[in-house]
């Protein structure tokens, strides 16, 4: 009976012990992962056509860009610009050497018969006057985010955070469906 009794506790050691081993593999796995994940993340941030994801991120043509306070309609979102300010941060958060933080104050409602859901990682950019883009950052302090699901006949309003260069000119903000090719942009001051 004690024999028994060892090869069962000793093959519940075993066990627990292949348990353990399992899940440190697993936590391994799970944090390199999400250290390559990151990577291509910040990549395709950086510059989206390098890194291949120009066929999901927005790109083409950018319609001429309409003064601050128009409303225009892209699939079935009225969209406003309210206006931009710029910041060079805090003592905690600065943007890069050379470059200042753009936030654009912006709304929409949705004009379509079902829930919104709205991002502005995906749908918001800036253009310069040279063609260069540049997306929504996640890091600087905003008020209020242009994200979330919209009711029908629901508005939204928020900031949108663009990190660009202090020497970037002619300015146009820019909003787009994710699948499809509906645009529309405001020139910035």
């Amino acid at each position: 009976m004690r024999e028994a009794r060892k090869a069962f506790v000793g093959g519940c050691f075993a066990a627990l012990g292949l348990i353990v081993v399992d899940v440190v593999a697993l936590v391994a796995l799970a944090i390199g992962a999400s250290i390559v994940f990151r990577g291509a993340i910040d990549k395709a941030m950086l510059d989206p056509q390098a890194a291949g994801w120009e066929s999901f991120l927005q790109h083409g043509d950018v319609p001429p860009g309409q003064p601050i306070g128009i409303t225009q309609k892209v699939g079935d979102a009225e969209v406003t610009v309210h206006g931009v300010r710029e910041s060079q941060g805090n003592e905690y958060l600065t943007p890069g050497a050379g470059n200042k933080w753009l936030f654009v104050d912006v709304s929409a409602r949705n004009a379509g018969n079902n829930p919104y859901t709205l991002s502005s990682l995906l749908q918001c950019r800036l253009r310069d006057s040279e063609g260069r883009d540049y997306f929504a950052v996640i890091g600087p302090p905003i008020p209020a985010p242009f994200d979330g699901m919209i009711p029908v006949a629901g508005i939204i309003q928020g900031e949108v955070p663009f990190e660009v260069p202090s020497t970037a000119t002619g300015l146009v903000f820019v909003f787009g469906q994710v699948f499809g090719t509906g645009r529309a942009s405001w020139a910035l001051p």
